[in-house]
């Protein structure tokens, strides 16, 4: 009966290892699907921003239109226009008013003396902006260099 024994033990011993493979590999499965789902994912989420980089010189034109035109029944079209894209292509403009200069968002391209605290944005040059919390163009901003000291 020990020959019995020792083999069922064998046995158990080898179930228990094959039940213990088997559930090592049902977890990296399972992060395997989690892994490629959030990759799936990211991958939708992204995958305009190549043609949304194309279509951001359209929406500095419109801003331009915008600073240009006179007539204010042309301005309100397209300042709905300017909205409408924006929200169709899910971007956010990047705030540069009354800010700090922050390098991660702002590209400074000049810099001159004013009232304003120093690496304080004193206009906005060109606009930047974010999609799905990712920054797609850096806002070119000019930057105080604090008060002019007299000498």
């Amino acid at each position: 009966m020990t020959k019995y024994k020792q083999k069922l033990t064998e046995t158990k011993n080898i179930l228990n290892e094959y039940t213990d493979h088997l559930k090592r590999l049902q977890a990296e499965f399972e992060n395997f699907k989690k892994r490629a789902e959030k990759e799936h994912l990211h991958v939708i989420k992204n995958s305009n921003e190549a043609l949304i980089c194309q279509i951001l010189p359209i929406l500095d034109d419109l801003e331009q239109t915008l600073k240009s035109t006179k007539d204010e029944q042309t301005k309100q079209g397209i300042e709905l226009i300017h909205k409408k894209l924006l929200q169709t292509l899910g971007i956010r403009t990047i705030q540069t008013k009354d800010q700090k200069f922050d390098p991660y968002k702002h590209e400074c391209l000049l810099k001159e003396h004013s009232d304003l605290d120093e690496d304080t944005i004193i206009e906005e040059i060109q606009r930047g902006f974010i999609l799905n919390d990712k920054i797609i163009r850096c806002s070119k901003v000019k930057l105080s260099k604090g008060v002019k000291q007299n000498e």
